[in-house]
């Protein structure tokens, strides 16, 4: 983790409003939030402007960890609880060399998810890494996509729920594009899709799905509906205990295609049903 950036001599209030001086351009609103101890808040508040002007670039420190402890105050939706307000409008997320957002995993942090894309919302995740977000009764443990998400060179792992899509849910007429990104260690305890569950357009370039683990279908992908496409990438080591897709499941009706992408290591097998997911050898 980074040093701290320290202020002294001003308040919290000050500091918060000082963090948040946008630089702005005939295009975007641009914020940086410092490693300092209230980079929480910081956070949240930035993202909230940015959903108020419609867009908006947060620059993260490098190499720092965002670790939320609670809800957002804003949460209106208390049985499908978010830690970052909600996206609704066109803001990207940067860090360089890369940064973490995550859930706590002190003793009584309660559970909530990292990031909900509303509908019409974008969200731009580049070189940030998601992860442990953690969900009961609740899709999408990591990021719930009913909008755009583009994340590129970013991770997002060991994301927790008993329902489906422990690391990321992309719902009907979503679109993500994952670019060069890990989604590793995510889980669904109790149903299916423990890296992604998807019923949107999913695109994955370049993108390693490994170690994710699903009670039913799907250890690394249940494709409920829509389409989603794999090029260049590998799917590895992912479980599905109910032997249906160890790695990728595709549910009658929707379309998985893999293009130049390695399967090996899922148990007890790499695609389901045997032969829907072209290019995947089962």
């Amino acid at each position: 983790m980074t040093s701290v950036l320290r202020l002294s001599g001003i308040s919290a209030a000050a500091s918060l409003c000082l963090a948040l001086v946008p630089v702005t351009d005939a295009q975007a609103q641009s914020t940086f939030v410092p490693c300092s101890s209230n980079r929480v808040a910081l956070l949240r508040a930035a993202i909230n402007s940015a959903n108020a002007a419609g867009q908006g670039s947060i620059a993260l420190a490098s190499n720092c960890t965002y670790s939320l402890t609670d809800v957002d105050p804003s949460e209106s939706q208390p049985s499908s609880p978010d830690g970052l307000p909600e996206i609704t409008g066109d803001v990207t997320l940067s860090a360089a060399p890369g940064a973490t957002i995550e859930r706590s995993m002190a003793t009584g942090t309660p559970n909530f998810r990292i990031f909900t894309v509303e509908m019409g919302g974008k969200l731009s995740l580049n070189n940030i890494t998601v992860r442990n977000g953690k969900l009961v009764g609740a899709m999408g443990a990591g990021i719930s996509n009913h909008g755009t998400l583009n994340v590129r060179v970013g991770g997002i792992r060991n994301n927790e729920t008993n329902s489906v899509g422990g690391g990321l849910e992309n719902v009907a007429g979503a679109t993500a594009t994952l670019d060069m990104t890990t989604v590793s260690g995510n889980k669904s305890t109790a149903d299916a899709g423990g890296g992604i569950a998807n019923s949107g357009t999913l695109r994955a370039n370049y993108t390693m799905l490994s170690g994710n683990t699903a009670q039913l279908q799907g250890g690394g992908l249940v494709n409920l509906a829509g389409q989603a496409t794999f090029a260049f990438g590998s799917v590895t080591g992912n479980t599905s205990n109910s032997g249906l897709g160890g790695g990728i499941y595709e549910q009658p009706g929707s379309m998985v295609t893999a293009y130049f992408t390695s399967f090996s290591g899922n148990m007890p097998n790499n695609c389901r049903p045997m032969g829907a997911v072209p290019g995947c050898a089962n």
